[in-house]
């Protein structure tokens, strides 16, 4: 992705209900995927009477390595918490949180912001913004969407 040319027209929109869906479905995900791997590894747990000698050597070595790799990055049946998915799932969760949070906070300032307003026994349409004076040399107004054309 190429970075953009101007950043004024650039924006982050998030939505923290849809974001904590994700996370519902990504939870969901893990657990279907922690029965079936626990299922995998009965079923090979059952095959390790089936080999003798240097195979059953092989297959102990290979059963071992699959499930400390499964273990890794999907955690285990006892505590799904260990693997990283789940590790990844809790942190899309605390972004939820932190933007919901932000999104109240920020709600909640700008509400105290007009109950002070309305506090001094004006309203918002009695202020007025003038300037006086003349500009000094090199004077500048910056807009918003400026594009430094």
């Amino acid at each position: 992705m190429a970075l953009p040319s101007n950043y004024d027209a650039s924006r982050v929109s998030v939505d923290p209900s849809q974001l904590n869906s994700c996370v519902d479905s990504l939870n969901m995900a893990c657990d279907t995927i922690n029965t079936a791997l626990g299922n995998i590894m009965t079923s090979l747990s059952g095959l390790r009477l089936a080999w003798t000698g240097d195979s059953q050597q092989l297959a102990d070595d290979f059963n071992s390595r699959w499930e400390f790799a499964m273990g890794e990055m999907f955690g285990t049946q006892q505590d799904p918490s260990m693997g990283i998915l789940n590790t990844l799932t809790g942190g899309v969760a605390y972004a939820v949180s932190n933007y919901a949070n932000t999104e109240a906070a920020i709600a909640n300032m700008w509400s105290q912001f007009e109950q002070q307003l309305l506090g001094t026994g004006g309203s918002p349409q009695d202020f007025t913004d003038t300037a006086s004076g003349t500009p000094a040399p090199n004077y500048h107004t910056t807009s918003v969407n400026e594009t430094g054309v």
